[in-house]
């Protein structure tokens, strides 16, 4: 961009004031462009902008296209189309296509992981979503997932299959190593918590009578008395019994 003349200046007002700006914006621009020797798809910013933006979706949907494909068709095929792809700006869109192409590498080591004795076959479902999924889907998933391992049958079950894909399979769960973290720890923390309830709970009423010990501390002071600390010690043994 050049710095215009006094005269040059002038003469780009008095063309201006002769155009009217609803209806004659792009001539209002462009004579702005020849007057700072700007080319004139670059005057208009809002037009860049939206340029821009309908650049983006359609990178985004060539993406999505991927997405829907990259667990079924021939792995030539993909490798093709993601060669073919530019070299993001945005860094989601640039996040996505890495996690493509990590994933085409990984296919081919998929099919004897399916034979494994711990393979499982829901969790790998589930597991596809995650990583192929939009941001919303994905956070779901995971969610679902993690709370499912609230059954001790199911934890059981992930962890195997945790553990056969984090060494069968590490550029896969690479991609969602915190995740696979998390899971990894489910059974110690819902341990810690159950333990953490018995203790709060223990503390609120061990020492407690029931109505019954209640009436016979009425009726038989010493006998009720008794059996008081009696109940106290079978409900302090019971609690360390589980908490073991």
């Amino acid at each position: 961009m050049s710095t215009p003349t006094a005269e040059q200046a002038a003469t780009h007002v008095v063309r201006c004031l002769r155009l009217n700006p609803m209806w004659q914006s792009d001539e209002v621009l462009a004579s702005w462009a020849a007057l700072h020797h700007v080319a004139p798809d670059q005057a208009n910013s809002y037009q860049a902008a939206l340029d821009e933006a309908a650049r983006k979706s359609a990178q985004r949907e060539k993406l999505n296209q991927l997405r829907e494909k990259v667990w079924k068709a021939p792995l030539e095929e993909l490798r093709r189309r993601l060669d073919r792809l530019p070299q993001f700006a945005d860094p989601e869109l640039a996040e996505i296509a890495r996690r493509l192409r990590v994933i085409v590498e990984a296919r081919n080591s998929l099919p004897q992981l399916t034979q494994h004795r711990d393979f499982d076959g829901d969790f790998f479902e589930c597991f596809k979503q995650v990583l192929t999924g939009g941001v919303k889907q994905s956070a779901a998933m995971r969610e679902r997932v993690a709370a499912s391992c609230e059954d001790p049958v199911l934890r059981k079950r992930t962890k195997k299959m945790t553990k056969l894909l984090r060494r069968e399979a590490p550029e896969l769960t690479s991609l969602e190593s915190d995740w696979f973290t998390l899971l990894n720890r489910q059974k110690h923390r819902s341990v810690a918590h159950e333990r953490a309830g018995n203790r709060d709970s223990l503390n609120e009423s061990w020492w407690w009578p029931s109505w019954w010990i209640v009436w016979l501390l009425f009726v038989a002071p010493p006998l009720g008395f008794l059996v008081w600390i009696v109940s106290s010690i079978v409900r302090l043994s019971r609690y360390w019994r589980g908490a073991s």
